[in-house]
Order: C-alpha cells, then structure tokens, then sequence
C-alpha cells in the first residue's frame, strides 16, 4: 500500500528531526524508535493486527485486579482470625489460672447478656 510506504518514510524523516528537537524526551523518544525501527515500520506497512490479541489482555488485566482484591481480602480475615484465635486462648488460659476471675467474668457477661435480653424483651417493635 503507498499510504503505508509513505508513512513509513515520514517516520524516518520525523526521527531525524526530533534527533534535533531542543525537547531531550523527544530525541530519546525518536532514538528509541530508531533502535527499534524494523518493528516500527512492519506496524506501518504490514497487514496484520493485534486488535484481538489486545483486547484478550484488557480482559486478562481487568480480571487481575478483583482476583488480587480477594486474595488481599482472605489474607486479612485469616490473619484476623488467627489473632482473634490467639488472643481467646490467651483469655482461657489467664482465667483458667486465676479462677476468681473466671467467676467475675461469668457475672459480668451473665449481667450483660441478662440487660440485652430485657432490652430485646421490652422493645418497641417497629
């Protein structure tokens, strides 16, 4: 195709112009493009596209973002859970040692549980 040959050879012309461009990240861009200048014209002038290809990564990538969410999640309740694990048991054995304090933490929850229940019991229903 002449449009693709001639995009081709406007390529080259405009690497050599930005070699002089006062803009140093426009020369590194164009010297980049010149280290790489077969891939670069092969995208201009050959037929083929990587339109579908392209579109399987976004999909890949848009994946990736809840999948790595979950796994964040997970970590985060099983580290709580385990520290939740540790500190009950920590509580058991405090209280299985001291057993006077065993007797008022039994009174005390008792008393709790005993105030939600009236609460509940006496409560407008809505």
């Amino acid at each position: 195709n002449d449009q693709d040959a001639d995009a081709a050879a406007d390529i080259a012309a405009w690497i050599t112009q930005a070699w002089s461009c006062d803009a140093s990240a426009i020369a590194m861009f164009a010297s980049g493009l010149e280290a790489d200048i077969a891939a670069v014209r092969a995208a201009l002038t050959e037929p083929w596209s990587s339109g579908q290809a392209e579109g399987r990564v976004k999909t890949i990538q848009a994946h990736r973002a809840p999948v790595a969410l979950g796994a964040a999640q997970i970590a985060i309740s099983v580290l709580v859970n385990a520290a939740i694990a540790v500190s009950a048991g920590s509580i058991a054995v405090f209280l299985t040692r001291r057993p006077s304090f065993a007797v008022v933490q039994r009174w005390v929850m008792g008393t709790v549980l005993a105030a939600l229940a009236v609460r509940m019991a006496t409560e407008v229903r809505r």
